[in-house]
């Protein structure tokens, strides 16, 4: 069997700079003149009690801003940011003048912590800056303030509200006065053509909290277009002669005229009074009334014209009266969801929850060393150990350990080299320089990350003496071994799922969507749904690493994603049926079908792991019999979801075939050799 080779550190130089998964550089250069801002601006006014907690608080500004999140989201960050790490700066100020008041306030952040954590997205971010802001303040307290009070902790709050809103303001009003780009890109990107589905739910997930009636509409059009577009794959194979094909040709020639004239207007947002022209489309329409043909073809045919010609229409109505609502197909945010996704997602089997506890378990811990030792070394060392990432191991966790340590060396080295030769300037250029190789870094999730991270916060930090210094790397040692034990032994969240368990869980999940579709059970989706985009992300997180981190895989590579992508299709092709189903009111028993499908699922996983490819072919024809079967007892209109059945049955096939092409190139053992 093939051994996987390790990438030697040339070329994970050079695939971390110019491979698909490279570093965003524009978003580098965002965070740096955030930071190059914020380092004048508190050296000017002299707020050395703040430079710290601006330099942390504007790496996390930077990072909020180079995501994709429209301007209305974007407002609301700003404004819980900055009340929230002002208040985080108040909080340790009076903690320093009472320990009891220490306590208190660690409480009151590392409950604020796990809460974000419950609610995901951006705000794990919030809640993660507010325990690092906090720590750190809480330290420089003692090294810039001799006698603190609550006057002068309101003095430091209110300059550290005015810092953040001064760190987004700048982007903030240009992207207003550009009327929110980013925003209209993603609106556009909703219409591209062959937009995977993985993005497309992404985008819609960003986008849906924005949550006004523009937006809504355009996401719903762009779905239904979506489903539309999906059915034409299926329809071409139908058509069996040259006019049949010809008219689906002329069909798709105008869909694709039409969309790249909407794309740019979306993204250019000048839609106010823009007419979509469907003259063409109503033309062809009444081409095929004229031929006057029952078959299913033409049938087909004639409602992918009227879909196209339905769904414009809407658009028009969208782009000119902004009182206007398409038909809700997502559920948009409100409280009551708010409150029921909480809810649901406050339990263990969430890792955010996980991943929460142990950090808190592990600050608990480490301040006490930290107390003893008067600094807050083995704190931020503990922080940087625990690993929330599903593929946390002993090996991983003891680099981590050992980048933290060298992190800490490296900077304490150079900040006192700085200070003997009287360069200190050089300090804050440094640790820009570590930031923006941590950043460089991060799509390999490698202890190089935590090393250059901690180096950077070693830099900031006065206590550059090597006495001082000998002190923190034995509270590194010690917060680090703490962290390690934590993350084993309390809630530990081990990557058990390598390349093959995880397409086989998927494999389960969608058998699951599947049925549920059939039976039109909402619940049942959405529960499956979630659980497909958990596996979605740790499929695709395992990838990236396998890949930034070894060599000759390519082929390898190329059939687990072109594997995970049939299978999306499959869920695609079941979620589209579902809206067939709806409107049809089908009363067909598809209990056999469900049966001989489920049956034909296990031995696709039974292949998986079989050294001999099993012989599938007697439950294929299983499926295509009760198929057949209920097409007689159906309606033309019925017709459609058991093409949609014919059509799932075929993505099956596919996915059979190249779980045996995978088997030849031995993808499955040569990737798990990983974990």
């Amino acid at each position: 069997m093939y051994t996987l080779k390790r990438k030697n550190a040339y070329e994970r130089i050079t695939s971390t700079l110019f491979s698909k998964n490279k570093p965003n550089f524009s978003n580098i250069k965002i965070i740096s003149i955030i930071l190059l801002f914020t380092l004048i601006l508190t050296n000017i006014l002299d707020w050395n009690a703040l430079k710290e907690v601006t330099f942390i608080s504007s790496i996390i500004t930077g990072l909020i801003l180079t995501q994709p999140i429209p301007l209305k989201k974007n407002f609301k960050i700003m404004v819980l940011l900055s009340i929230l790490l002002s208040l985080v700066v108040f909080t340790s100020m009076l903690s320093s003048m009472n320990g009891y008041l220490f306590i208190l306030f660690l409480i009151l952040w590392l409950s604020v912590f796990i809460f974000t954590n419950i609610l995901g997205d951006s705000y794990i971010i919030i809640g993660f800056s507010s325990i690092i802001v906090f720590v750190l303040s809480y330290t420089q307290n003692f090294s810039y303030l001799t006698n603190s009070s609550i006057i002068l902790a309101l003095k430091y709050m209110i300059l550290t509200f005015f810092i953040i809103l001064i760190e987004f303001t700048p982007i903030i009003l240009y992207r207003y006065y550009k009327k929110d780009p980013i925003k209209k890109e993603l609106l556009s990107k909703l219409f591209e053509d062959n937009l995977p589905i993985k993005e497309f739910n992404n985008i819609t997930h960003i986008l849906l909290s924005v949550n006004d009636n523009f937006t809504q509409n355009l996401i719903n059009i762009a779905l239904e277009l979506r489903i539309c577009n999906y059915n034409i794959v299926h329809l071409k194979k139908d058509l069996n002669n040259k006019p049949k094909e010809e008219l689906f040709n002329i069909i798709n020639k105008e869909y694709v005229s039409l969309i790249n004239q909407i794309i740019p207007v979306i993204k250019s947002g000048k839609y106010n009074n823009y007419q979509i022209d469907l003259t063409k489309l109503y033309h062809i329409s009444e081409k095929i009334k004229k031929e006057n043909n029952s078959s299913i073809e033409y049938l087909n045919l004639y409602k992918l014209t009227y879909s196209y010609i339905k769904i414009f229409k809407s658009m028009n109505n969208v782009f000119n009266n902004p009182l206007y609502e398409t038909k809700k197909i997502h559920e948009t945010y409100d409280n009551k969801t708010t409150i029921k996704t909480i809810r649901k997602t406050t339990t263990l089997k969430n890792h955010n929850i996980k991943y929460a506890i142990q950090l808190v378990t592990t600050i608990l811990l480490t301040i006490i060393i930290d107390f003893i030792m008067t600094s807050m070394t083995a704190t931020l060392s503990g922080i940087f150990t625990v690993k929330k990432e599903v593929n946390f191991t002993i090996n991983k966790a003891i680099l981590r350990i050992f980048g933290n340590i060298g992190g800490l060396i490296f900077g304490i080295l150079l900040s006192t080299t700085f200070y003997y030769f009287n360069l200190s300037f050089l300090i804050p250029i440094f640790a820009v320089i570590c930031l923006l190789i941590f950043f460089a870094y991060l799509p390999n999730h490698s202890s190089k990350t935590v090393f250059f991270i901690m180096a950077m916060v070693m830099l900031l930090s006065k206590e550059n003496y090597l006495i001082s210094g000998f002190q923190r790397f034995i509270a590194s040692v010690v917060g680090s071994l703490i962290g390690l034990i934590i993350g084993l032994f309390i809630f530990p969240i081990f990557q058990k799922e390598n390349i093959t368990h995880l397409i086989i869980k998927k494999l389960d999940y969608s058998s699951k969507i599947l049925t549920s579709n059939i039976q039109q059970d909402q619940d049942k989706i959405n529960k499956n749904l979630h659980e497909l985009f958990i596996i979605n992300s740790e499929l695709e997180t395992n990838i990236n690493r396998i890949n930034e981190n070894y060599k000759d895989i390519d082929t390898n590579l190329k059939n687990i994603q072109e594997l995970s992508i049939a299978i999306n299709n499959l869920i695609e092709n079941s979620v589209n049926m579902n809206q067939y189903l709806k409107a049809t009111n089908n009363k067909l028993d598809f209990n056999r079908v469900i049966k001989e499908i489920n049956e034909l699922f296990i031995e696709i996983k039974i292949n998986i792991y079989s050294n001999k490819n099993i012989n599938k072919n007697k439950t294929f024809n299983n499926i295509i019999n009760e198929l057949n079967n209920l097409e007689k007892e159906s309606t033309l209109n019925k017709q459609i979801v058991l093409r949609y059945l014919k059509w799932m049955s075929n993505d099956l096939e596919f996915i059979d075939k190249i779980i045996s092409e995978s088997k030849l190139n031995d993808t499955f053992n040569i990737l798990n050799q990983e974990l």
